[in-house]
């Protein structure tokens, strides 16, 4: 359904738009075709990072809000400032206020997308602090959202939901990761696809000497299908049981809820095994 015919005179909407949330903001500019998608680049509580620039790929570093510092993910002990920036290279991000914050760290993680003049325009890409650890295994999001982009070129479409959970209402025993949308799948295909982010997933020490000592067995694969909005209304709605308001729940590829295929069961039709 085209939403424009609801509301004619809708120029734009501003939306998150990077990470989890960019498929999903694909979706909302197929259901508004006149309507400007307008991502609200990388905001915290403690201050502005950045702030979009329409038919630009990246938000625009505010250079004239804060004094920014970044920290290379690839070798942490460097401190660098804005003019020093790489492209396709991704930072942690050290905020200092004029209103006394200072070198906060956001546990934001951001990658350069490319330079307008001198000033980076930049993408979210994860919270380096959401961490999942059962055992020991110490997921985080940051790792979990490298592995998706590089799995998402072996489906036909992107999905608009795919996150990676503990499973296990009572005892976690394995990561299930649930997805929606993406097209049809060969159930080999899908096994292939369960075999290679296991693989991935392993590349990650800890979880790999979890899976060792057989504290969790091998990831599995949870495929849902029903109407999107019917899906995404679930998904809301568990977080809306927590307590959260909507416009505070965001998108995400890795939880640390163990009652997702509870919450999801009547929407599961395909279930990978062992």
């Amino acid at each position: 359904m085209k939403y424009n015919a609801l509301w004619p005179e809708l120029t734009m909407i501003s939306c998150w738009a990077d990470a989890a949330s960019k498929q999903p903001a694909q979706e909302l500019g197929n259901n508004f075709p006149r309507t400007i998608i307008a991502p609200k680049g990388i905001i915290a509580t403690e201050g502005i990072l950045s702030f979009p620039l329409l038919g630009y790929n990246g938000s625009a570093l505010a250079v004239c809000s804060h004094f920014y510092e970044f920290v290379p993910r690839d070798d942490p002990g460097k401190v660098l400032s804005a003019c020093q920036l790489e492209k396709n290279q991704q930072y942690s991000v050290l905020l200092t206020t004029g209103g006394g914050l200072y070198r906060y760290k956001l546990y934001d993680v951001i990658k350069v997308k490319g330079m307008l003049n001198e000033c980076p325009l930049l993408e979210f890409i994860a919270k380096e602090d959401h961490i999942v650890d059962i055992y020991g295994e110490k997921l985080n999001e940051n790792f979990v959202t490298d592995i998706f982009e590089g799995l998402f070129n072996t489906l036909e479409q992107k999905p608009y939901l795919m996150l990676l959970a503990p499973d296990g209402y009572k005892q976690v025993i394995n990561y299930t990761l649930f997805i929606a949308g993406g097209g049809r799948i060969s159930y080999k295909k899908l096994l292939d696809f369960k075999d290679m982010l296991e693989s991935e997933l392993q590349k990650n020490m800890h979880y790999k000497y979890c899976r060792r000592l057989e504290q969790l067995q091998s990831v599995e694969i949870c495929w849902l299908k029903g109407a999107q909005e019917k899906i995404m209304e679930r998904y809301l709605g568990i977080y809306h049981a927590a307590g959260q308001k909507t416009g505070n729940i965001k998108m995400h590829y890795l939880t640390a809820r163990n009652d997702l295929r509870k919450n999801f069961a009547e929407f599961i039709i395909l279930d990978t095994v062992v």
